[in-house]
């Protein structure tokens, strides 16, 4: 009778939420790696005129070559910690999900995450808008009919997809609470309490059985 008590419903509920969300953030992972790879092919004369900029503003005689390598291997770095933390999120929320030890700390992440997103959309938000008067502008001066910014596009799909991973991690972070509010995390509470009426609606059957 256990397993239909409203709370041990709403744990398993809010435990498949945490679990597919989990799953949902690895992906998000995955999409990175694509995402990077993408960015370096179809970026990459944007690249190297950024470091041929790089190059004649130094002090110091610096090949643009090495500026490129410097670029590349920076944005490789920040896209392979991002592509851990997502990892590390997605893994441990999928054991906190099935009521193994996960801790706490892939949630403080996640809250980190969330921030670290909301500055990021609002500020590809902000060049958005700052590209469509730009270019608003440049058509009231000219006459012309208002064309839109270069890789707007882009910029909208990457703004999105952006948003979407925000929610999902903000919908992790709630539906982790509410696991650990029923106690169902860590092996402990509900799951427990939940294996041990499997076991003991089990061994009845068996005893029926017999």
């Amino acid at each position: 009778m256990l397993l239909n008590d409203p709370d041990q419903i709403r744990l398993r509920r809010s435990q498949a939420i945490l679990f597919n969300i989990g799953t949902g953030i690895v992906i998000f992972g995955v999409w990175t790696i694509v995402k990077t790879l993408l960015t370096l092919l179809t970026g990459r004369y944007q690249i190297f005129k950024t470091a041929q900029e790089l190059s004649a503003g130094s002090e110091y005689f610096v090949s643009p070559r090495i500026f490129a390598v410097l670029l590349v291997i920076i944005f490789a770095a920040m896209t392979f910690i991002d592509i851990w933390l997502r990892f590390y999120v997605g893994l441990h929320a999928r054991r906190d999900a099935r009521g193994k030890k996960a801790g706490r700390l892939y949630i403080i992440i996640t809250c980190l995450m969330i921030l670290g997103s909301i500055l990021l959309i609002t500020a590809n938000i902000y060049t958005l808008a700052t590209r469509f008067m730009a270019a608003l502008a440049a058509a009231e001066a000219a006459a012309q009919e208002v064309v839109p910014p270069v890789n707007s596009d882009i910029s909208i799909t990457g703004v999105l997809i952006e948003l979407t991973s925000l929610i999902m991690m903000i919908e992790l972070v709630a539906s982790a609470g509410r696991v650990r509010k029923l106690g169902g995390h860590s092996g402990s509470g509900g799951s427990t309490e939940q294996e041990s009426a499997s076991e003991t609606e089990h061994s009845a059957q068996t005893g029926i059985g017999v």
